[in-house]
């Protein structure tokens, strides 16, 4: 499964950058932290950054790669004129 750990790393980079995202959307400013029952932080839509991850690891890291490998079987992985002409 060598598409694993890419898929794994574009899940962690997407869902960090939307929390990044969500804290900046709140002024920088850290809120108070509220937790849950659980003791988990809820001032960040962990849903939506949830989402964000998957997106990240289904597409970036699995249908994304499986796209370029037809354009790498279509046009050849050699950077050449013969390639693209």
């Amino acid at each position: 499964w060598p598409w694993a750990k890419t898929a794994a790393q574009s899940a962690g980079i997407a869902t960090a950058a939307d929390v990044t995202t969500q804290w900046f959307m709140n002024k920088g400013n850290v809120p108070e932290i509220a937790t849950s029952k659980a003791g988990v932080s809820t001032n960040l839509d962990m849903r939506r950054a949830a989402s964000i991850g998957a997106f990240g690891f289904f597409y970036s890291g699995g249908l994304q790669r499986l796209i370029y490998q037809k354009f790498d079987a279509s046009f050849g992985t050699k950077a050449t004129m013969q390639v693209v002409a």
